[in-house]
């Protein structure tokens, strides 16, 4: 089982780009999501004092797209899985597992690429 709710912060904003094209999302819907994480900022405030803005060069905001948005970052993962290995995507978490005659066999076929 592998979880991804770190990932949130950390997906590469021109490579979710290309992987929405290579699905033929509407060039319309990639601008709208590029204007969306475009610039993204935050600001602090303690005792009265103002810091200086962070920018936010990768990662995804807390909001309702970015679960979608994720899975579509994450979407191509199961390719680079042995193909004797079942997989399940849900959410943040991937699970993948196979069967065998034993424990062995099993952990082979997990292996073979």
């Amino acid at each position: 089982m592998v979880n991804f709710a770190s990932e949130f912060d950390k997906v590469w904003k021109a490579a979710l780009h290309h992987k929405m094209a290579k699905l033929n999302i509407p060039k319309s819907c990639i601008e709208w999501v590029k204007t969306l994480l475009w610039d993204r900022r935050a600001e602090a405030e303690f005792d009265n004092t103002e810091n200086k803005y962070k920018l936010f060069r990768n990662g995804l905001p807390q909001e309702v797209l970015s679960p979608t948005l994720l899975l579509i970052n994450i979407k191509s993962i199961d390719e680079n899985i042995a193909e004797n290995c079942e997989t399940s995507l849900f959410g943040d978490d991937l699970a993948f597992w196979t069967s065998g005659e034993s424990i062995k066999q099993a952990e082979r076929k997990m292996q073979k690429p």
